[in-house]
C-alpha cells in the first residue's frame, strides 16, 4: 500500500427500531436529533461512548475529539495509541442542509484496524451503548459510492472537508489526503498548546501574589506583550457599567482565558477607583470565584469580548 495514501470508506447511518409492527417505519425519523445529542453527551462527558472490539470486550479504544464539537461535522480519532499511528479517523457529518442522511467517514482505519468494517462496527457499538434503553439502535451500512459522486460530495463541503484535509492540493486527486495541510494543521494545534501551556506556567506563577499592583498579575509572556494597553482597554471596557455583573463579566473573562491571573480587590479598585462606588470587595470575589455560574464563554457578550482582546488571546 502506498505509505502516503489514506484509505477512506464511507458508511451511512441508520436508525432502526428494537421492536416493530406492522405499522412501524423501521427508519428513525429523529435521526438528526439522536446524534447531535449522543454527540454532545460524550463530548461534555454527560454519557460517554465506549469504543470497544466487537469480538473481543477485553479490547478497548480511546477517542480524542480533534476539533471542538460544531454544527458541521464531529472529528474524532479513534485507537489504542500504542504507535505514533495507532488511531483511525473518524468524521460524522452534522449538517442535513448539505446532505439529506448522516454518515461517517472512516479514514487511515489501516493499521490501526483490520479493516473499516471492523472498526464501523466498534463505531457502531459505541452509539448503540449510549443508546441504550431506547427504542433504536445504530446501523452503519457501507455507501459504495462512486468516485464522481464523491467528488460532488467533498466539492460541496457535506462534511467541511477543509477540515478533514481529504482534499488534495489540485482538488482531484481524493484518495489522497492534503498532507501539506494536516501538517499546517498539526503545527498550528501544537504552536497553540504550547502558548497555552506557557501561559498556564506564568499565571501559576503569579496566582499566590497578593500584590496590589494589578500589573503584577499579567503574565510576562503576555500576548502582544504590551500590560498597559490592556489594561487601558479594560478599563474602557467596564467604565460606565453600574451593576457589578456587567462591570466583573470582562475581568472574569480574561481570567477564564489566562491572559491575567486573579487579582486583588485592591488592586483592582487602585486601578479603576471609578468603579470603588459600585462594587463591593465580597461580590468581587464571589464573581470571580463563582465566575462560572455567571458568565457562558457562548453567549453573545463573551463572543464580543472575545473578538475585543483578541490581540492578548
Amino acid at each position: 500500500m502506498n505509505k502516503n495514501k489514506i484509505e477512506e470508506r464511507l458508511y451511512r447511518i441508520r436508525f432502526v427500531h428494537n421492536q416493530l409492527s406492522i405499522f412501524d417505519n423501521p427508519m428513525y425519523d429523529e435521526k438528526w436529533g439522536l446524534i447531535q445529542k449522543s454527540l454532545e453527551d460524550d463530548y461534555n462527558q454527560q454519557r460517554e461512548f465506549e469504543f470497544v472490539h466487537p469480538i473481543d470486550s477485553g479490547v478497548k479504544y480511546i477517542r480524542h475529539y480533534t476539533l471542538p464539537l460544531n454544527k458541521h461535522v464531529a472529528l474524532l480519532r479513534v485507537g489504542q495509541y500504542r504507535t505514533d499511528n495507532d488511531y483511525a479517523t473518524v468524521a460524522i457529518n452534522l449538517a442535513p442542509e448539505f446532505c439529506d442522511e448522516p454518515y461517517v467517514i472512516l479514514a487511515g482505519f489501516i493499521p490501526a484496524f483490520q479493516s473499516a468494517d471492523e472498526l464501523a462496527r466498534i463505531v457502531e457499538r459505541a452509539f448503540n451503548k449510549v443508546l441504550e434503553g431506547s427504542d433504536v439502535r445504530v446501523v452503519l451500512e457501507y455507501w459504495d459510492i462512486s468516485a464522481e459522486d464523491k467528488a460532488a460530495m467533498y466539492k460541496s463541503d457535506c462534511v467541511d472537508a477543509c477540515y478533514l484535509g481529504f482534499r488534495s492540493s489540485d482538488g482531484n486527486n481524493l484518495g489522497d489526503f492534503g498532507f501539506e495541510q494536516l501538517n499546517a494543521m498539526k503545527a498550528k494545534a501544537v504552536e497553540t498548546k504550547q502558548q497555552k501551556v506557557k501561559k498556564a506556567k506564568a499565571k501559576k506563577e503569579v496566582e499566590h501574589i497578593k500584590s496590589d499592583n494589578i500589573l503584577d498579575y499579567i503574565p510576562e509572556n503576555l500576548n502582544n506583550g504590551d500590560k498597559e494597553s490592556l489594561l487601558m482597554l479594560l478599563g474602557d471596557t467596564v467604565r460606565g457599567l453600574k451593576h457589578p455583573i456587567d462591570i466583573m463579566r470582562s475581568v472574569c473573562f480574561l481570567i477564564s482565558h489566562g491572559i491575567i491571573a486573579r487579582p486583588t480587590f485592591p488592586a483592582f479598585i487602585k486601578r479603576y477607583p471609578f468603579l470603588e462606588d459600585h462594587i463591593s470587595e465580597s461580590t468581587y470575589n464571589r464573581l470571580i470565584t463563582h465566575r462560572k455560574v455567571y458568565y457562558r464563554d457562548d453567549d453573545t457578550l463573551n463572543r464580543d469580548l472575545a473578538k475585543k482582546f483578541e490581540a492578548y488571546m
